[in-house]
């Protein structure tokens, strides 16, 4: 697959990994991958760059040997096209966070991981989004977002 997914992704992008053992299976993905990621594209991803700028993708599409290699959760929406994990390049992790969640975008889960990251997620087709905001700093235990949790404080002030 090559190509663009919507006006400022292309595949490429989407499915890159440092994992060159997949990139065959990366570069072949199912039709129906292919048209959730041009859904997270247009209803997530080109939003995310009106309202925080600079987006990089840090890990988009896996195929399922890529997801079980950097332990992803089986059923990831990594590998059914509908997920992404993000970074915003001009503003502070938590400031983007909160400003996607206060945001219109129809997200399914927003996850801000290890303080380091955004997991945005799209509904299934067809579904509809939950808008779910939560939070990991461990990867295993995960919590609906609050502000004032001691280790979000932290992210918002580093010092």
């Amino acid at each position: 697959m090559k190509g663009r997914l919507s006006e400022h992704l292309t595949w490429e992008v989407f499915a890159d990994t440092s994992h060159r053992e997949f990139m065959e299976e990366q570069e072949n993905p199912d039709p129906q991958v292919v048209a959730n990621a041009r859904r997270w594209a247009v209803d997530i991803y080109e939003p995310l760059l009106n309202l925080w700028g600079l987006v990089r993708i840090t890990s988009g599409y896996r195929c399922f040997g890529l997801n079980e290699c950097v332990g992803g959760h089986p059923e990831s929406a990594h590998v059914e096209g509908r997920a992404a994990d993000v970074k915003p390049q001009l503003a502070n992790i938590v400031d983007a966070f909160e400003q996607l969640l206060a945001s219109q975008i129809p997200f399914d889960k927003a996850i801000l991981e290890f303080g380091r990251w955004v997991h945005v997620q799209n509904a299934r087709r067809g579904g509809v989004p939950r808008r779910q905001g939560l939070v990991t700093f461990d990867g295993r235990n995960y919590a609906f977002y609050d502000p004032r949790l001691e280790q979000v404080k932290k992210l918002r002030n580093p010092k």
